[in-house]
């Protein structure tokens, strides 16, 4: 008895699917800066896809979204033409503390793992079959 194919697996679809969703998000922010802001009670951040980048900037006091009372949770989101996205850095002029996490280390830090688990497994059922298919000890 062989192992199955490494194509019937529910986990080699998935992460395929994954894949898919990082290529075309990258893809995506060279074409349009997505972003959003979440705002709880003094603390705000700012998430931004924006030329094959992720940009978080974080704030604290007095900020942006200052329509905001104590207590009150709230979500923004925009989307404009990655042209634009050199003028729309709102937070940055206020000297927001930010992390920029390139595309490539997204992708990296999924399809390492995920190709380590994929070889685990397959090597883990060849060794399975052959100790099922032995003979048995006289």
């Amino acid at each position: 008895m062989t192992p199955r194919r490494l194509t019937r697996w529910k986990s080699f679809w998935f992460g395929i699917l994954v894949l898919g969703f990082l290529g075309w998000a990258s893809f995506d922010s060279y074409r349009c800066l997505s972003g959003c802001f979440l705002k709880f009670e003094a603390r705000e951040a700012q998430f931004e896809r924006a030329k094959g980048n992720t940009l978080i900037y974080l704030r604290h006091g007095d900020t942006y979204l200052t329509s905001l009372s104590a207590g009150e949770f709230q979500i923004e989101r925009s989307r404009i033409p990655v042209y634009f996205a050199s003028h729309w850095q709102m937070l940055d002029r206020f000297g927001a503390p930010q992390a920029r996490i390139p595309d490539a280390l997204v992708f990296l830090s999924f399809l390492i793992p995920w190709a380590a688990f994929l070889a685990w497994r397959w090597r883990r059922q060849r060794i399975l079959t052959k100790v099922h298919d032995a003979p048995p000890a006289p």
